[in-house]
């Protein structure tokens, strides 16, 4: 089960779920909540919730790419530490923008993720910073 939740959270992430909804589908179980604590403060989503959210950001960023730079698992339960990235539809530009910086705790039910604990931020370019997120996809 741990191999298997592992390789999940990770196919999930290198995927395109947060624009396109069909992929959201295969990877998140239709009683999904989200449990996220932002900079903003704090919001519980539900599968419906994301999937709107999914449907905005599918229409405004060409896609959005995970630096994943740790995972873990225990069990079911699987943490990811990533740095998300955009690229905006209005830009001609191939240039990434970095959005957040994110850890978020995944635990797996009939092979899709049924709950999530997130914290994020937002992302900065500081050097000390990229330093820590070295990609474990390298």
């Amino acid at each position: 089960m741990a191999t298997q939740a592992k390789e999940l959270v990770k196919e999930m992430l290198a995927s395109n779920y947060l624009t396109d909804t069909e992929v959201l589908s295969q990877y998140m179980h239709p009683e999904l909540v989200v449990h996220w604590n932002s900079s903003d403060g704090y919001v519980q989503l539900r599968y419906s919730d994301l999937s709107d959210r999914c449907k905005a950001m599918g229409a405004q960023y060409e896609y959005i790419r995970h630096d994943l730079s740790h995972l873990l698992v225990d069990g079911d339960m699987v943490t990811a530490r990533y740095r998300m990235y955009m690229n905006p539809v209005e830009t001609d530009s191939d240039e990434e923008l970095p959005i957040a910086t994110m850890i978020s705790i995944y635990r797996i039910e009939e092979d899709r993720i049924v709950e999530v604990w997130q914290v994020s931020q937002q992302a900065d370019d500081a050097p000390e910073n990229l330093q820590t997120y070295l990609s474990i996809n390298k």
